[in-house]
């Protein structure tokens, strides 16, 4: 009975309500998270880091970040208007990260652990094919 009654993903469930609460103290934290994704993109799009393990580390960081904008956000990541560049953090995370065993869970990620990805367009859904 108690598989039937547990949160799906109890870390980001408890991260979320951490931000939800930080949210209506202040309003910025949506803009420190969707600032936190597009400069890790933007990290490894222009290779900033040669180890290899940094670059893993910003793609993590990046793919939290999104899940959890996602959870925080009333309109989600997958949003026309969403301050996220998210197009560009996916085709980022395939081209650089396309020998990386982790590309497929890092994806997963942002594909299954969201609320609003059916919300998005059919450009950003077919980059998940």
């Amino acid at each position: 009975m108690a598989l039937f009654t547990a949160e799906y993903i109890p870390m980001m469930s408890c991260m979320a309500k951490a931000a939800g609460v930080a949210i209506n103290k202040n309003q910025n934290v949506l803009t420190t998270l969707s600032t936190m994704v597009n400069v890790c993109m933007k990290m490894i799009k222009n290779r900033r880091f040669g180890n290899p393990e940094t670059n893993l580390l910003c793609a993590r960081a990046m793919t939290g970040s999104i899940v959890l904008f996602d959870h925080v956000d009333q309109l989600g990541a997958f949003h026309k208007r969403s301050p996220i560049l998210l197009k560009q953090c996916i085709q980022v995370l395939k081209k650089e990260l396309a020998k990386e065993r982790s590309l497929t869970s890092l994806l997963n990620a942002m594909h299954y652990s969201t609320k609003h990805f059916r919300d998005a367009s059919p450009d950003i859904q077919a980059l998940f094919d």
